[in-house]
């Protein structure tokens, strides 16, 4: 399979990116157009913390060129409650604005925290139930918008769990903790690291690089 590999960080606002990699006197306001200069792709931290506008995405979407590609984390709580509640009513709040990104829609990242173990309390220990909830939420989800799961507790990584997600054409998320036991040049002290891996839908790959490696990417 052939395609492109899109370079990107999680998020792109970080003051102390100046000057190595935003020239000195970025405003606020102008940081994505910057950094949309020199890579293809960004994964959006803040709507893990609330789902986007219209317009929001509409002024993410001029700020950057035709062919930038956004991740967009799904919203932490409606996430959670698509796991646990009615998934088709909570799907359908998280993806109702996405819409407005039309092609420059990537990928939604859906983070799974390790807390929600496979068999954990809140499905009694009983694994079958927390692989029909995964299921339902994989149904429910539109197959016109690319879907990334991150599970990050280890016990959803099993034959069972990875075969829902092919059934359901999902990619997996995988992450690392980087820069651990100080800081870095950034000031920054981890990093993620999430590669997405390719599905039937797209020849396309993204990988997510932590904000202290943008500086030493060169043009």
């Amino acid at each position: 399979m052939t395609g492109r590999l899109l370079v990107g960080t999680s998020g792109f606002s970080y003051p102390d990116w100046a000057p190595r990699f935003y020239p000195e006197g970025t405003r606020p306001a102008d940081r994505l157009a910057a950094y949309a200069a020199r890579l293809p792709a960004v994964e959006l931290n803040a709507t893990f913390r609330r789902r986007p506008t219209a317009s929001a995405i509409q002024g993410w979407v001029r700020a950057t060129p035709p062919e930038f590609r956004f991740a967009v984390k799904a919203q932490r709580s409606s996430a959670i409650r698509a796991l646990f509640g009615d998934p088709v009513e909570s799907v359908g709040w998280l993806t109702e604005p996405l819409p407005e990104f039309g092609e420059r829609l990537g990928a939604v990242l859906f983070r799974v925290p390790a807390e929600v173990r496979r068999d954990g309390p809140w499905v009694g220990g009983d694994v079958a139930a927390a692989d029909a909830r995964l299921a339902a939420l994989l149904a429910a989800w539109p197959r016109s918008i690319p879907l990334v799961v991150e599970l990050q507790d280890r016990g959803w990584h099993v034959d069972e769990t990875f075969a829902a997600m092919r059934d359901a054409g999902t990619c997996r998320s995988f992450t690392r903790a980087g820069c651990r036991g100080g800081r870095n040049r950034l000031g920054r002290g981890r990093g993620r690291w999430p590669l997405a891996r390719a599905t039937d839908r797209s020849s396309d790959r993204l990988v997510h690089l932590p904000p202290a490696a943008a500086p030493r990417l060169l043009p």
